[in-house]
């Protein structure tokens, strides 16, 4: 690369004879500018792009030193040389507080200024390498910022990670500010050929409406958006404007608003149901099917048999759904099989995470799984990959100091403590353990000895029998407050337990005839 000089003296013998007697290209530089005082030198800076300053202190319309001020004020980094007839201290002194790097004086000895010149080469040579370098890092780092940025919504929007002060403390260390009280998802699909050009009109039309705007989970034809509006309003403003400029193939999803990040699985999931309507703008509704197109329902059977097979350490069970999972989405696109894939991994850390089982201590810190599916291009690496997750989890789950169905069991029974009187089940509380009815119920039996119901009625029935024992009760109220809605029933389970009718029990705990 060659570097441009800006040769300022009004002696013309001066100026010609060095720009002739100085190999200028062989040093590194094109042949210099020439200016014969400071209003041609301030001409020539404006229309040209200058790296070194070579200049006389005399000139005929400015001070040689002012202009070397006003210089380094507008081009600090500037290599500034002083040629001057004069030697005078006083000179060289002010040339260097205006930062002057050599000061010659005249006659020029040329080869001390050649020299000096190839020495500012290499200088300017390394800053140059130094400023590449730099920008190529900032590059690099914008570039990975981004592809984080994007996996950490794609992970928050399918339950992956949740939304906790350390999720806050990084959207603060990195100014990433949500500041509305309402958020969505969008997905926007486009043939290939005009993809980019219809995500830039949508986002100029949401960030014109005033919505924060991010995306993730970007394909060849399809990207999402997670937006923090100020109310469903400003989307709406935004469509009317970007409706009509649209080219007629898009199809643009949309969820409906949820108050808080961690509700945004469930706007992924309204995602998928809002594709199966019609129309260019397409809305989830409440009532479209809860189930996707590709059969694989936001509480899929089959995903609940893995939960089964890994919270019972069926190690086979769980081999045998992999392989009926692997026959479904084989079928599938290479976006439907991701977003199976990562909302699989998110269901099955929502179990393990309460025996401090999660992806990051599995697979680091800064494991996403929207960029693994990414990464696993085919069905079968798909499933030889939750294969060996699956054997993983079983493995430590197994090596776990307190049993797995101990936890459950405790689980259960706290439960049932903090509910029971509600209308509770065996399926709400499996529900709230993520795991089938069946399940529990097999396992209840097998670690505790007895059958849930009659467990969740020893608890009714120790209460109702504290609460009869208060001579202000009423027997109706009692009933309902251990979770039964008939009075007659709550007698009958109550004389079964205890061997006496309520109102008898309550005669001989109060010695008197209340009831």
């Amino acid at each position: 690369m060659s570097y441009s000089v800006l040769l300022v003296d009004d002696d013309q013998r001066i100026r010609m004879g060095l720009a002739k007697h100085i190999n200028w290209g062989r040093l590194g530089y094109n042949s210099p500018i020439l200016a014969a005082d400071v209003s041609q030198a301030r001409q020539a800076l404006l229309a040209n792009r200058v790296d070194i300053l070579v200049t006389d202190i005399r000139l005929p319309d400015e001070s040689g030193l002012e202009f070397c001020r006003q210089v380094r004020s507008m081009y600090p980094d500037m290599p500034i040389f002083i040629l001057s007839a004069f030697s005078d201290f006083e000179y060289a002194r002010e040339a260097i507080r205006f930062g002057v790097k050599h000061y010659f004086t005249k006659p020029t000895d040329l080869q001390a200024f050649s020299s000096a010149m190839a020495s500012t080469r290499d200088e300017l040579d390394q800053k140059r390498r130094t400023r590449e370098r730099q920008s190529a890092l900032e590059k690099r780092y914008s570039r990975a910022y981004r592809f984080l940025l994007s996996h950490l919504w794609a992970d928050l929007a399918r339950g992956v990670i949740r939304e906790d002060d350390s999720l806050h403390a990084f959207f603060e260390e990195n100014h990433i500010v949500l500041p509305y009280p309402c958020f969505s998802l969008m997905k926007l699909q486009a043939p290939p050929n005009i993809m980019h050009a219809e995500q830039s009109l949508l986002r100029d039309s949401l960030e014109d409406a005033g919505c924060i705007v991010h995306h993730f989970s970007r394909t060849e034809n399809s990207v999402c958006f997670l937006l923090n509006v100020p109310d469903e309003t400003s989307v709406e403003n935004a469509l009317k404007d970007f409706t009509p400029k649209a080219a007629p193939e898009i199809q643009l999803c949309i969820s409906s608003f949820v108050p808080s990040l961690s509700q945004l699985p469930k706007c992924m999931t309204q995602l998928q149901h809002a594709a199966e309507a019609s129309g260019q703008i397409r809305r989830y509704s409440p009532s479209s099917s809860e189930s996707t197109s590709d059969g694989f329902s936001s509480e899929s059977g089959l995903e609940r048999e893995l939960l089964d097979a890994v919270s019972t350490n069926d190690e086979k069970k769980a081999k045998e759904t992999l392989e009926q999972l692997y026959r479904l989405y084989v079928h599938l696109s290479p976006d439907a099989r991701c977003d199976i894939f990562v909302q699989l991994l998110a269901r099955l850390q929502q179990y393990t995470r309460r025996f401090g089982v999660t992806l990051s201590s599995l697979y680091g810190s800064d494991f996403s799984a929207s960029r693994t599916a990414q990464q696993l291009l085919s069905p079968l690496q798909m499933d030889l990959w939750l294969q060996e997750h699956i054997r993983r989890l079983l493995s430590l789950l197994h090596q776990s100091h307190d049993s797995y169905s101990t936890h459950i069991i405790n689980e259960i029974r706290k439960y049932i403590s903090a509910h029971f009187s509600e209308d509770i089940t065996l399926s709400s509380v499996a529900q709230a353990v993520h795991l089938s009815p069946y399940y529990v119920s097999k396992m209840f039996k097998k670690v505790t000895g007895e059958k849930f119901i009659d467990y969740l009625t020893s608890v009714r029935m120790e209460k109702a029998m504290e609460l009869l024992s208060s001579c202000d009760s009423r027997i109706y109220e009692v009933a309902e407050r251990v979770g039964y809605k008939s009075t007659k029933h709550f007698s009958q389970v109550f004389r079964t337990y205890t061997g006496k009718a309520p109102f008898e029990y309550k005669k001989s705990a109060c010695g008197n005839d209340e009831a």
